[in-house]
């Protein structure tokens, strides 16, 4: 028969906050609850609550939606013993806490920032098997952009570094996120959020060493020849 729905009730509490990732602030913060939609689904046998949430960050007031859930099969043990039902919470816009976009994103080529761009999007979506598939695209379109050649990915990083975008332990680097997204790719393998959150450390430091930071330089005084002494 299924989850019915059970009832609706509608708040709008003064005084209630849940501290959550706010993706202004990059890190988890106290948020005010400004409106919140309550209902259960219910089929006799078990039961899901929800709260649908507008809440409001009250550091940088950015406001978002927060989607909180319990499910009555997930009953679990605290540390004391005591049975629970753990609350689950869905943030829109999706993020991940402590991941913002890179500083000068907008200085990376076309291709390459729409590449990030969704990479970075699957990974504060916690979808680990699609962000690991887009290290391994991200990778992928930075040789493509810089014009390498070769058989497969990894004569296109050898080519990178030979044309000097990239020293040779950073085309190890590049090589190891490579085989990550095969993993990704051929056996749905999906890395921690730790490992994935590692590689796009990773890759971002390469990105401002290919693309950032030549354009910064371009934007300093030209050298000019000094005076004889």
């Amino acid at each position: 028969m299924g989850l019915r729905p059970q009832g609706t009730t509608v708040n709008n509490p003064d005084t209630e906050y849940v501290e959550v990732s706010c993706g202004e602030c990059a890190h988890a913060t106290r948020h005010k609850i400004l409106t919140e939609v309550r209902d259960h689904l219910d089929d006799g046998d078990i039961t899901l609550w929800r709260q649908f949430q507008v809440v409001q960050c009250q550091g940088c007031l950015e406001v978002s939606f927060c989607e909180a859930s319990q499910f009555s099969e997930d009953m679990d043990v605290d540390e004391n013993g005591e049975t629970f039902i753990p609350t689950t919470r869905k943030l829109f816009p999706n993020r991940t806490t402590g991941r913002p976009l890179m500083n000068e994103v907008q200085l990376l080529s076309p291709e390459v920032y729409r590449v990030y761009q969704e990479a970075h999007a699957a990974l504060c979506a916690q979808l680990p098997i699609m962000a690991g598939l887009g290290v391994r695209t991200l990778v992928e379109s930075v040789c493509r952009d810089k014009k390498m050649k070769g058989r497969d990915l990894k004569e296109r990083i050898s080519a990178l570094q030979a044309a000097g975008f990239i020293t040779p332990d950073g085309a190890e680097i590049l090589n190891h996120l490579r085989q990550m997204g095969n993993a990704a790719a051929h056996d749905m393998k999906a890395h921690t959020p730790n490992e994935i959150n590692a590689a796009f450390d990773v890759l971002e430091y390469l990105l401002q060493g290919v693309y950032v930071i030549p354009k910064l330089a371009e934007r300093l005084p030209k050298n000019r020849s000094e005076p004889a002494s």
